[in-house]
């Protein structure tokens, strides 16, 4: 890991991010041709992919944004729902304070605690977090907020959101902006795990403090001494289903990872899950009737046009989603409506590849093209869906103590579950 990097924003309260690692275009192209090999290259017919990962580009990332506000796709409204109304049931287990209800039983026995730190994985532009943040501080929390993204540029736009909002939420409550304030911003820039092993290494902590992380008295209890420590609590959030893009073993594997790095009986994470529901609502949220989901796909193929000089014809393509009862699975596919022969003219083909492409006469090798059958489809995303079962028994395989809190919205059609450490 290269040395971090250190960004402060002018704003009253306490604003800083670290860069541990920024996607850069570069990076990203090198992941993209190699899945576009593995993927659509190298595959045999009828077996074509690429990763969801690369949706999200600048005009995909304002697509998504679009679906989200669609009447049909009902995730992001849900989960408001859930920040909105059970906004105090979350920082009551994040602050550690003892439940009685049956939903949200008591989380430990450990002292609980005014200091919280929301670590926010894929925080975007924080809207949904803010309602969180909002409510602690009208409670007297004292919060560090950690919002957690691979862009710089996506942090800098959670900062501007964030910010103003949290300022005018502590002169609302006549809490202090400037000595001793009640909020500060943190955020990271890089990988999830990487940036989780930075805030949790004890010598990452002293390199912080010597950096000038620490920003007033109360701070020793974010990266102090272990008894600091004990008395400061972290809730790691990862919210939106961004979990059911993994498949079970995956989402199995990220959670025991996240697990091993939270203090048992003290940290707690929540992960958002959409629940299994009439298959007519699903299908209408991955395909919704204004048709924005299906530009959101297309612009997979144009984002390989623009960056790997690829030649698709977006427009000759279908989208069409369904939900696989077996799997318990919203598939995603991309479906050729007559054949195509896409030529990729910024990647080669290679020696005993499935594209057929021939060698030109010279030493330099052919551009690689890619032939597609009428109605062959290239998958291009999973999203699970689950059930309150099966979300109990990932925490226990992750080896969490167990779903302490399954916080729904009134419809019951999402979920954010929070899990004990």
């Amino acid at each position: 890991m290269r040395q971090p990097i250190e960004r402060h924003l002018p704003y009253r309260l306490p604003c800083l991010y670290t860069i541990l690692r920024q996607e850069s275009s570069e990076r990203a192209r090198a992941e993209m041709v190699t899945a576009v090999k593995r993927g659509l290259l190298q595959s045999a017919p009828w077996q074509r992919s690429m990763p969801s990962q690369f949706f999200y580009d600048d005009e995909g990332s304002a697509l998504y944004e679009r679906i989200t506000q669609t009447d049909d796709y009902y995730l992001t409204r849900c989960e408001a729902e859930i920040f909105a109304e059970r906004a105090d049931d979350i920082l009551d287990i994040a602050a550690g304070i003892r439940r009685t209800d049956v939903d949200a039983a008591a989380p430990s026995a450990a002292s609980p605690s005014d200091v919280v730190s929301l670590i926010d994985l894929g925080a975007g532009d924080g809207r949904k977090t803010l309602v969180l943040l909002q409510r602690a501080v009208q409670r007297g929390l004292r919060v560090c907020y950690v919002p957690v993204d691979i862009s710089e540029k996506a942090m800098v736009s959670c900062a501007e959101r964030v910010m103003p909002a949290m300022e005018k939420a502590l002169m609302r409550e006549k809490r202090p902006l400037g000595a001793a304030p009640s909020f500060m911003f943190r955020g990271l820039v890089g990988d999830f795990f990487e940036c989780l092993e930075y805030l949790f290494d004890e010598d990452t902590a002293a390199e912080r403090r010597v950096n000038g992380m620490r920003v007033d008295a109360w701070d020793r209890a974010v990266d102090g001494t272990a008894d600091d420590r004990l008395r400061h609590r972290i809730m790691v959030t990862f919210i939106g289903s961004s979990i059911g893009n993994l498949d079970i073993a995956s989402s199995i594997q990220f959670c025991r990872r996240m697990r091993t790095l939270l203090r048992h009986g003290v940290d707690h994470c929540l992960i958002g899950f959409d629940l299994r529901k009439s298959h007519h609502l699903m299908q209408r949220a991955y395909s919704d009737r204004e048709g924005i989901t299906a530009e959101f796909n297309r612009n997979l193929l144009r984002r390989m046009n623009r960056e790997l000089g690829a030649d698709f014809d977006a427009d000759r393509f279908e989208h069409y989603a369904q939900f696989s009862v077996e799997r318990g699975v919203m598939e995603s596919y991309l479906v050729a409506t007559q054949p195509m022969r896409v030529t990729f003219r910024h990647l080669e083909a290679e020696e005993g590849s499935n594209e057929r492409a021939t060698r030109a006469p010279s030493t330099a090798r052919a551009p690689a093209v890619l032939e597609l059958r009428a109605w062959e489809a290239i998958h291009t995303e999973n999203s699970a869906k689950y059930t309150i079962e099966q979300i109990e028994q990932m925490a226990r395989s992750a080896g969490f103590e167990g779903a302490i809190a399954h916080l729904s919205d009134s419809r019951h059609w999402f979920v954010d579950s929070i899990f004990e450490a």
